[in-house]
């Protein structure tokens, strides 16, 4: 009996995954070149982004990824993406997520949304909703100057 509780509590303080319960050693790391040195940054860490304790407190970055990219949608438009998120909350503890988790000095961001990799961009967020996510990815073409504002004159029209 005593060996089956060690092996258990052995098991509760081993950090773990919620979604594919593997463990940090299944965490690679990744080496880029940084304009001064070489950084080592973790490719999918195991955080703990919520209220959660026990065996649920931990989740890899991917795996919370790729749980909130089934409640996503995504609405592209000429030079501008919306990006709604149905949900940004924990489902067990019921707490929202941040946008980022810094993790050993880095910062990794839970929610993804695709950026312009070719030309300037702004994002912006649509705040105050009671739940979710609402994200606008602007992109600037080079050659053009975007105005925003409120009058019907501008690109850009931002309602009070």
């Amino acid at each position: 009996m005593k060996t089956n509780l060690k092996a258990l509590e052995d098991q509760i303080l081993e950090k773990s995954c919620r979604i594919c319960f593997s463990g940090e050693e299944d965490v690679t790391t990744i080496n880029y070149e940084d304009k001064t040195k070489n950084i080592q940054k973790l490719k999918n860490p195991l955080i703990s982004p919520c209220l959660c304790t026990g065996s649920s407190k931990y989740i890899h970055l991917e795996c919370l990824q790729q749980w909130l990219s089934r409640s996503k949608t995504d609405y592209p438009y000429e030079e501008c993406t919306t990006t709604i998120y149905k949900v940004s909350s924990c489902e067990l503890c019921k707490a929202r997520y941040p946008d980022q988790v810094n993790l050993n000095g880095e910062k990794y961001e839970i929610f993804y949304v695709e950026r312009p990799r070719d030309i300037p961009y702004l994002i912006l967020e649509v705040l105050g909703m009671p739940e979710g996510k609402n994200i606008k990815i602007i992109g600037v073409p080079r050659d053009r100057v975007i105005v925003l504002g409120r009058s019907e004159k501008s690109d850009l029209i931002i309602n009070d």
